[in-house]
């Protein structure tokens, strides 16, 4: 009887071990992809903070005349402030009485999409013409459906 118990208890230091090796694996690996893509991120915050502090509101508002236009413009816009999905709607209604309910859309479609920081975390993992193609696919897509779409 004696060896029983002891052949469970060496069970359930091995099970305990094998789990505690799996977490700590877990984190390490977490840690090692946060490293790895943080870069990506605070350079493309980086980028995405500069732009906004001097390039001047009226410089965008010339683009608003034609739809065309105004989505690309909000687009890029998307694309260069790399904002959380949840932020693009406060900063689209400020553009409200600029741009068109459209080129509004496609600031909000695209840049959670294909943002700055996406596009560097893109080409960290992928080949240049698969970025590259996939960026066009997006952007064909959200300007036909924003430019068409009856608002």
């Amino acid at each position: 009887m004696k060896l029983g118990s002891e052949y469970e208890i060496t069970h359930e230091q091995q099970h305990l071990h094998k789990q505690t090796r799996k977490l700590s694996s877990t984190f390490t690996h977490a840690v090692d992809e946060f490293f790895d893509m943080g870069k990506f991120l605070i350079f493309g915050a980086l980028i995405s903070a500069i732009i906004q502090v001097y390039v001047a509101r009226d410089d965008l508002i010339s683009f608003a005349d034609t739809p065309l236009y105004a989505n690309l413009t909000m687009m890029g816009l998307g694309f260069i402030f790399s904002l959380c999905s949840e932020a693009d709607a406060f900063i689209a209604s400020s553009f409200s009485n600029t741009f068109s309910k459209g080129s509004l859309l496609a600031f909000m479609v695209f840049g959670p999409m294909i943002d700055l920081k996406n596009t560097l975390l893109l080409l960290s993992v992928f080949r240049i013409g698969f970025v590259a193609k996939f960026i066009c696919l997006v952007t064909l897509s959200v300007l036909l459906l924003t430019l068409f779409y009856p608002l």
